[in-house]
């Protein structure tokens, strides 16, 4: 009963403060981002921007030269900067995402999702079996690269989210490296220690609330 009373306040929290309609605005800082549906779960549609401790937020100059909107976070961080009552997708949630907006687009696609067993990068993979998902041409996730020692390393084909720790490797390092031809979902510990400033990365983030069916 205890844990159903939590749930349920859990999702008033989502559909009626944020809920039922196109926007989400955080209220630490009054930003507005628009949201939508997909398989039960509220999503914000880009990418969030709330100027955390360690974020690295692009200046103006940079935002004009490559287009990137959000900020970019560290794997601590990342994992507490949503808005109350929103998280970080985990990676099956991410994984369902995609197939979603490229079935949207082409509804004959089929996908492979496949676990790869990597000593130092295992995780998994999701793609067509071939040939290019036009993730980026066709504008269903934006070229934003990376951050790596504090400075942004722009790509117009590549970017790369957090990932909810899920019970996965890694504790709460896994990440997804977004490409035209696979998405990848794995995590490691190079790169991101944050003792290691000269070399750590940072990465996007979109925030999820459990809205029901």
């Amino acid at each position: 009963m205890k844990t159903s009373a939590i749930t349920f306040l859990f999702l008033t929290i989502c559909q009626i403060a944020y809920g039922q309609v196109d926007t989400l605005i955080d209220k630490r800082d009054n930003q507005v981002y628009p949201i939508s549906k997909v398989a039960g779960l509220y999503w914000m549609s880009g990418e969030l921007n709330f100027a955390s401790e360690r974020a690295y937020t692009p200046s103006e100059l940079e935002r004009k030269s490559t287009g990137v909107s959000g900020s970019y976070y560290d794997y601590e961080e990342a994992a507490m900067v949503c808005p109350e009552g929103w998280r970080l997708p985990t990676r099956s949630e991410w994984f369902d995402w995609f197939r979603h907006q490229l079935l949207a687009l082409d509804s004959t696609l089929s996908f492979v999702e496949e676990y790869v067993p990597k000593k130092k990068n295992e995780g998994w993979v999701l793609h067509t079996g071939g040939g290019s998902m036009r993730l980026f041409e066709s504008g269903i996730i934006p070229g934003l690269g990376r951050v790596e020692g504090d400075k942004l390393l722009h790509s117009p084909d590549h970017s790369d989210y957090w990932v909810a720790a899920d019970g996965e490797l890694y504790e709460q390092r896994t990440h997804l490296h977004v490409h035209n031809s696979l998405i990848t979902a794995h995590g490691h510990f190079h790169h991101l220690d944050l003792r290691k400033k000269k070399r750590l990365r940072k990465f996007m983030v979109r925030c999820v609330c459990e809205g029901g069916e």
